[in-house]
């Protein structure tokens, strides 16, 4: 049989020709998994610390995140350098006594509501067996590694 180039969204059905690897990993970076804030690992419930930033799902932080300060971010969100943990929104308030400024109501653990870089697909991981057939699910994973064609 003759390897042919298609386009993913004509692949469904159809078998690999070649092995085909992550070229990166999922997420590149490291991301919220709550709306909350990032924060260093030196906060503790009851800390008031000074919001620098709002960063939303598909932008980048804009500064490094430095103690005694933390970063709103929505689910999906790149949290910023600095930053060890995310707070939920739940667990923290805004002071009412200094503008600018969230009370936070817990004590995070470092890593807590962080997924890590390559935490869903690991570079250089196998996506795609030679053989193997192409489901929808498959072919949403190659998308997501940036793939427009597989070789069938």
């Amino acid at each position: 049989l003759e390897v042919e180039r298609a386009l993913l969204q004509d692949a469904t059905g159809r078998y690999a020709a070649e092995d085909v690897y992550a070229s990166r990993p999922l997420p590149a970076c490291r991301t919220s998994v709550m709306d909350g804030y990032a924060v260093c690992s030196d906060v503790k419930a009851g800390d008031v610390l000074r919001l620098t930033e709002k960063i939303f799902a598909g932008h980048s932080p804009t500064q490094k995140l430095l103690n005694g300060q933390c970063a709103y971010v929505t689910t999906g969100a790149p949290i910023p350098d600095g930053s060890t943990a995310v707070i939920k929104i739940e667990d923290s308030s805004t002071s009412e006594s200094k503008a600018g400024y969230i009370v936070m109501h817990t004590s995070p653990k470092v890593g807590e509501y962080v997924r890590a870089i390559g935490s869903d697909i690991k570079q250089n991981q196998l996506l795609l067996k030679v053989g193997e057939r192409i489901s929808a699910d498959t072919i949403g994973i190659l998308a997501s590694n940036g793939s427009s064609f597989v070789k069938v």
